[in-house]
């Protein structure tokens, strides 16, 4: 670690174990935050207040984003372990000065350095494959067969075996198969940690990473089963989601009038999973010319390591996810817009939006004047939306025209990605293509 970095964190850490308080000595305000300190059967409350409070919150961010330890420990685990370090220092007494707190301040770094490395299994509804194991991003996604299940059942003996003295019970371990068979025939992705990380904090950064790589399948499933109508959630259409995000079953409503009481039932829920067979992710077909295999490969960088123009990409993905996961008409066609607008200047109007959809998908220059004009009144709708009118129907057509161009926007994006570093670099040439065709902000003449 940069020494001045270590000097600027232990002088936080002085001013905070200097001048922390008791809890009896003081009445807290709002502002404060009481932690409970048990060391040898004794039981302590001590409390930060006022300036205390917000230098807590500075050294916390200090450590995790200037000393980069977000990569390593989870918020919840540091704040814990930096208030049992100020307590020790105080209760200790040793410390007077500065340089003295960093022997305590290296018993954390040393901590830190203890930690195993980590792999992580999650499991992911909606998916089918007749594959054991596929890569996409930072994972593996396996399917959880029972061989797995004795594979796993095999590692718990041996982890438990190496820190007892005395052999495992079988009967344990039975157990803990057993437990595993809930995951049977399910599709779990494995995210493995090369380095050394807090267990809590790994999860966390799987969890954040599979929700990005689940935004590029449910960008699959759109290009695969174009075919939803969002009432209904078509039950043709697969779901993906995480353990306990996707659910089947059966809905029963009753309907009355003067004369007669009905009711009425149905599925909900998907009928089928997203198939992905050999051919679709080892022979390069659709899944190909989709570009998943390009974002894929993003997906699996550091974040450190990503352009700008792949971050927008990424983000462009998860809005138009959570477009898919909408069940209201009007907020499935906000939500694909702003996928579409997340690729343009943040000051275009309806006519600068308009032409950058005709622009990107027309195959002809008569497509490409029908597809200006399409989408100038679809925006002026969205606008009409967010400003809140009341008289705006959104039919199935609607949403399927714009869902159709929004892929082909997002996959256009994806398939030239070499071509630009930054989003702006893309809309720097987005305007020079359009001023190109219009000249003068009026329809081709060609």
């Amino acid at each position: 670690m940069d020494e001045a970095l270590k000097r600027k964190i232990l002088e936080h850490l002085a001013n905070l174990a200097f001048n922390i308080q008791s809890f009896e000595d003081i009445r807290p305000p709002s502002n404060s935050s009481v932690f409970v300190t048990r060391e040898s059967g004794t039981e302590e409350e001590v409390i930060l207040t006022g300036d205390l409070y917000e230098e807590f919150d500075d050294l916390l961010k200090l450590l995790l984003e200037k000393a980069g330890w977000d990569e390593r420990v989870s918020q919840q685990y540091l704040d814990k372990r930096l208030k049992n370090l100020i307590t020790t220092i105080r209760k200790d007494g040793q410390a007077k000065e500065v340089k003295d707190l960093a022997p305590y301040f290296d018993q954390l770094i040393a901590e830190l350095n203890s930690f195993d490395t980590q792999s992580v299994c999650i499991p992911v509804l909606g998916i089918k494959t007749d594959i054991d194991a596929f890569p996409v991003g930072n994972f593996t996604f396996r399917r959880f067969t029972k061989e797995l299940t004795n594979k796993l059942a095999k590692k718990y003996r041996e982890i438990y075996s190496s820190k007892n003295s005395e052999p495992i019970e079988e009967s344990k371990v039975e157990s803990f198969g057993r437990n595993l068979d809930i995951f049977r025939d399910t599709i779990v992705a494995e995210r493995a940690f090369d380095y050394r990380i807090e267990a809590s904090r790994a999860l966390e950064i799987a969890e954040e990473e599979l929700r990005r790589v689940i935004d590029l399948f449910r960008y699959v499933i759109a290009w695969m089963h174009p075919h939803r109508n969002v009432e209904s959630k078509d039950r043709r259409r697969p779901l993906i989601g995480l353990q306990g995000e996707v659910h089947q079953g059966t809905r029963t409503t009753f309907i009355f009038s003067k004369t007669r009481i009905g009711s009425e039932e149905k599925l909900i829920g998907p009928l089928e999973p997203l198939y992905l067979s050999a051919a679709d992710l080892y022979n390069y077909g659709q899944m190909e010319q989709i570009g998943f295999f390009l974002i894929s490969n993003v997906l699996g960088k550091p974040l450190a390591e990503l352009s700008p123009y792949q971050e927008m990409l990424i983000r462009s993905l998860r809005l138009f996810s959570d477009s898919q996961t909408q069940y209201e008409r009007e907020t499935e066609f906000l939500g694909m817009f702003n996928c579409i607008e997340n690729f343009t200047n943040p000051d275009q109007k309806i006519d600068g939006i308009s032409k950058t959809i005709a622009f990107l998908i027309a195959d002809t220059p008569v497509e490409r004047e029908q597809l200006r004009n399409e989408y100038r009144e679809k925006y002026k709708t969205r606008n009409k939306i967010t400003h809140g009118s009341r008289q705006i129907v959104i039919l199935n057509d609607d949403l399927k025209s714009l869902r159709t161009a929004t892929l082909k926007v997002i996959c256009w994006m994806i398939h030239h990605d070499e071509k630009f570093e930054t989003d702006d670099d893309l809309r720097k040439w987005l305007e020079e293509e359009r001023l190109k065709i219009w000249p003068d902000g009026s329809a081709s003449k060609k």
